[in-house]
This record gives C-alpha cells, structure tokens and sequence, in this order.
C-alpha cells in the first residue's frame, strides 16, 4: 500500500493535478507545458532510511530507469547495493536528488531530519516525498520553501498535527499534495500490523528481539 500511496503522491505533484484550477473545472484552454512535470527517467533519486518500505520503494521504481538511486541508513544495504544503489550520508543525499523519498523511523536522531538547512541544500526543481513521519520534516521551513517555489513540490501522507488545522499553510499551496495518512490503510497491511504487534508481545515475554525492532 506504501508503494500504492507513493505513486500517487509522485504523479500528483509533479502534474499539479490537485491545484485549485483543477478542482474548480476551469481547464479552459491547453499548452505545449500544461500538466507537464519533470520525468523519474534519468533522474537521480534518493531513499531516506532503506528499510523495508525503502527497499520495496526502490524496487517499485527501477522500471521508470532511474539514473542513479541514492539512499541513507544505519549501514550499507546488500539488498539496495545488488540493485544499483549507492550508499551515502544525508547532507549529500539532498544535495543530489532529483525526488528526495522519506522513509525513515521517527526516533530523537532523525527529528527533524529535513531541516532548514537541508531544504536549502536542495535542487530548485526537487520533490521532496514524506510517507514516514511527519516530525521528521522541519514543517514550518518546508512550508517557506514550497511557498517560494525554492523547491518544486512535495507531497505528503504524514504532517503535524495530525489532522491538520483548516488553516494551516500547508493546504494553501498549489504545488503540495496533502493526503490524510492512509499509507497503511489496505485491509491486508492493516491485518500484518496486528499480527506483528501481537507477535512482538509474544517475543518480549521470551526475551527475543521484536520484529522491525527501531534502536532509540
């Protein structure tokens, strides 16, 4: 379903088919430019946080021929290497990356992670994706540089709060797409999340490692 929610997102942002224009029925007229967006073709992206979700993001992707995949993690992933991506640090991630994909855990280090200063680092044309945690992206900052066409887009099923105020920025931008986090909302995720909580409760009493278990 994350692979569902993602392609979504990526082809809403990058054809700006959730702008005011389009929802009010006023497609009165065409141009050479209308509805175009930039190709995943020869593009350079970049996974933040290979896991599981990052893993299958990657693969859902290698038929759009992607240039290069870039991803961040703890340690280098065979998985991810055998597929053509490279390992690197978050700071050049940023710096590269045609579509910057969030996928990483929520803990104290990676708060924040997207911050001001990465957003800056950013490639004007980039489209930056957060199907993780909203608290992961510095909110107020990413609302300035989308606001000011610094970066290109986003799209996100996560923010903070959760729901968002009527009135928060984030749903006035014409070049951000908002979905209510429903990433996990297909009946067979929904039923694997209760079936790993019941089985990492099983294992706390056994004394064995948790499934998916995030170091704090």
């Amino acid at each position: 379903m994350y692979r569902q929610i993602y392609n979504f997102i990526y082809i809403d942002v990058i054809k700006y088919v959730s702008t005011p224009v389009s929802c009010r029925g006023e497609w009165k007229s065409w141009a050479p430019n209308f509805m175009c967006g930039p190709a995943l073709q020869n593009s350079t992206v970049g996974i933040v946080g290979c896991g599981r979700i990052g893993l299958s993001v990657l693969e859902k992707l290698i038929p759009y021929k992607v240039s290069k995949f870039l991803y961040t993690s703890r340690s280098k992933k065979p998985e991810a290497d055998k597929r053509g991506a490279e390992h690197t640090n978050i700071d050049d991630l940023c710096k590269q990356s045609d579509f910057i994909i969030i996928t990483s855990a929520l803990t104290p280090d990676t708060h924040h992670l997207i911050n001001r200063a990465r957003l800056e680092s950013m490639k004007p044309g980039a489209i930056l994706i957060n199907t993780s945690r909203g608290q992961l992206v510095d909110q107020e900052a990413l609302i300035d540089f989308i606001a000011d066409i610094r970066i290109r887009g986003a799209g996100l099923d996560v923010m903070y709060p959760e729901p968002l105020p009527l009135d928060s920025p984030l749903l006035q931008l014409d070049n951000c797409v908002i979905l209510p986090h429903i990433g996990s909302a297909q009946i067979e995720t929904r039923q694997e999340m209760a079936r790993i909580t019941a089985q990492n409760i099983i294992n706390t009493f056994h004394n064995k490692p948790m499934i998916y278990e995030v170091p704090l």
